[in-house]
């Protein structure tokens, strides 16, 4: 990672500013909070192009927090559209085609709700603003994707942090708010501790958590040892979720990263001493039991569920009453109810983003929207074909697919986030694998 003087004291004085906003927050010193979202701003408008971004990716998993009060809207969406009025002041580079996608998605949406008399939230222009958001950075990316290991480190490091501060603060009686989603009976009458930390839901904490986790694992830093305790750090909060969905991906995650290392072309020496600290470090956690109540409790909400229904928290009782509505109505399945409508043909949403989009937009304008997101990832014409760049990339495919397919993104900050980062992972890893040619 190679950062500047003055990117450094940025970053340095990010960490101080969401230190003292979780300060503000415990004591609820009002004064400390105001200045703290006022020290966020001042942060994200006087940057430098070439680290804005950073900042945001290491702010993001603080959006929860980053209000004046809990029932307050978050600053965080505020910096953006406050960023986009700076793009436009300054007359950045804004990409033709993609703005007549987006012009087109938006008047189509629009013609939905007026037809369905769905009403205009505020997240409805939220959805529009981001994407026109991610258009002004991949048209400028010459300004903004600058050091991706530095970015996708401080993501990470943001995200320990969150969870770190969250994990404290989400305990004291006058910040229950934070955590009132996360206190779990669903299957049974018992309930538990979930880690929510700022996400609003375990299993959105959950997603963010694992793609820190693998972000770090694709990374290559100077000090590789600061990496692996961010990551086993990570790992003890994701637990802490007592999400399945993390158990599961988390399990295939280090299968697959086990097989990239055999892969690779290291000494035989370096890859028998990485096995040999894992299997000590693995020895040490279940012998000492170190996570012995993280277990007990995963265990305990499968073992409490039944059926299908049961095992995925009736997500899919949810599911196959929108599949229902939709097959008895084919106007809703080819043109939407409305995008991000708060109407719902059952008791709940139905905790999967293709049904929320589906829903929402039809497949008309479904498909609008994923040719948009299509061409935004392929955009950059960067490849790599080395097997342990495929697997990455899949892997990072498989945490957002399986967290798409379990919970509703769409009006989410994080979202747009993450199609940033399928962005910039796919480019580093192309960077990194013309990079290993040029030195072999």
């Amino acid at each position: 990672m190679s950062v500047n003087k003055k990117a450094k004291t940025l970053f340095f004085v990010a960490v101080l500013n969401v230190l003292a906003l979780s300060i503000g927050f415990y004591f609820m010193i009002s004064p400390i909070i105001y200045l703290s979202l006022l020290g966020f701003l001042t942060i994200i408008l006087i940057a430098p192009d070439s680290i804005v971004l950073h900042l945001l990716f290491f702010y993001l998993p603080w959006n929860g927090l980053l209000k004046i009060n809990l029932e307050s809207n978050s600053f965080f969406t505020f910096a953006v559209v406050l960023l986009i009025f700076k793009f436009i002041l300054l007359k950045y580079r804004f990409n033709k085609n993609f703005s007549q996608i987006i012009l087109l998605l938006f008047l189509y949406s629009i013609v939905v709700k007026v037809l369905n008399y769905d009403s205009f939230n505020a997240r409805y222009f939220v959805f529009f603003t981001y994407l026109i958001f991610i258009v002004y950075f991949i048209s400028n990316s010459d300004l903004f994707f600058n050091d991706l290991v530095t970015l996708l480190f401080l993501f990470s490091l943001g995200t320990l942090l969150a969870n770190i501060s969250g994990d404290i603060l989400t305990k004291l009686p006058h910040m229950y708010g934070l955590n009132k989603a996360a206190e779990t009976q669903l299957e049974t009458s018992w309930g538990i501790y979930r880690n929510n930390a700022f996400a609003g839901d375990p299993n959105r904490n959950s997603t963010q958590i694992l793609v820190a986790i693998l972000s770090l694992l694709i990374i290559e830093i100077k000090k590789p040892l600061i990496k692996y305790v961010m990551i086993l750090s990570l790992t003890f909060y994701g637990m802490l979720t007592v999400s399945k969905m993390f158990y599961l991906v988390i399990v295939i995650i280090f299968i697959l990263y086990l097989g990239i290392r055999l892969i690779n072309k290291e000494r035989l020496l370096y890859k028998l001493s990485f096995f040999i600290i894992l299997i000590s470090f693995g020895y040490y956690v279940l012998a000492f039991g170190v996570v012995d109540n993280q277990i007990d409790n995963i265990m305990q909400r499968v073992t409490q569920t039944e059926g299908a229904s049961g095992l995925d928290s009736g997500r899919s009782s949810l599911r196959k009453g929108y599949y229902d509505y939709l097959s008895d109505n084919w106007d809703t399945l080819l043109f939407g109810k409305g995008l991000l409508t708060n109407f719902k043909p059952v008791r709940n949403v139905a905790h999967n983003t293709l049904i929320q989009m589906l829903f929402g937009l039809g497949i008309i304008g479904s498909g609008l929207f994923v040719l948009l997101i299509f061409n935004m990832i392929y955009f950059f014409k960067n490849k790599f074909r080395n097997l342990s760049n495929i697997l990455y990339f899949f892997t990072l495919i498989l945490i957002l697919g399986v967290s798409f397919n379990a919970l509703d993104f769409l009006n989410m900050d994080a979202f747009f986030f993450y199609i940033l980062i399928m962005i910039l992972i796919k480019i580093y890893l192309s960077q990194k694998e013309i990079r290993s040619i040029s030195i072999n």
